[in-house]
């Protein structure tokens, strides 16, 4: 029998080039681990989505901790008829309690007494200027001084209230400097804040600071003609 030179090794070839088609035919069709692979594609995306909901949960949560900490402390101050730097400091407590798990450290409260005062008598609508009768300020279990100055026109003029010419109202501030989980590394905060409204529990009294006050009784009298 006669062999042809170079007939084995091409059929060799020929085998080997079938095998290879085979198996790339095979691999194009196989989907065994497609969904891994889906899975390690969108995974990154799925933690920083939920990552992302979670803290603004969180976020959500503490404002609303602001809010209540503010109303709870204004409400607190217009039950006190008369006011001292200890029982100040003693109410102002009641925030950190509040706003717990949060720290406390980053939180403070402003509590102003103003007095609304009607900018013409003769006019039964007319509207109210507010002046400050004294303010201060709550942090860290601290008294501090406020930044509104005493006898001042209230710079935030309140709207829509239903006071009479001589009320007084208590308005609460709150502050809060909210510092995301995952971006505490980069010092990265949001400002948070609080408002609140509170009259007197006895409407036709006061709530007195007399070291924070100016020592004369101010009315609105006073105010309309300075």
């Amino acid at each position: 029998m006669f062999k042809i030179p170079g007939m084995h090794k091409s059929s060799m070839a020929g085998k080997s080039l079938r095998s290879a088609s085979t198996a790339i035919g095979r691999f194009r069709k196989a989907d065994n681990g497609v969904a891994a692979v889906e899975f390690a594609l969108i995974a990154p995306l799925l933690v920083t989505l939920m990552l992302g909901a979670l803290e603004v949960t969180q976020s959500i949560w503490a404002d609303s901790k602001v809010e209540q900490a503010t109303s709870a402390i204004g409400d607190l101050v217009a039950r006190t008829p008369t006011m001292t730097d200890s029982e100040f400091r003693m109410l102002g407590e009641a925030g950190p309690l509040i706003m717990r798990p949060n720290p406390a450290n980053d939180v403070s409260f402003t509590v102003t007494s103003v007095v609304g005062c009607k900018r013409d008598l003769n006019n039964p609508n007319s509207k109210l200027d507010f002046y400050v009768l004294w303010s201060k300020v709550w942090q860290n279990s601290q008294v501090k001084r406020s930044p509104y100055n005493v006898d001042a026109k209230f710079n935030d003029q309140p709207e829509n209230l239903e006071l009479a010419d001589g009320d007084t109202l208590i308005i609460t501030e709150g502050l809060y400097f909210y510092e995301p989980t995952f971006a505490r590394k980069i010092g990265t905060t949001i400002e948070m804040g609080g408002y609140a409204f509170h009259q007197p529990r006895d409407t036709s009294k006061r709530i007195s600071y007399p070291s924070a006050e100016s020592p004369n009784d101010r009315d609105c009298n006073y105010f309309r003609n300075s």
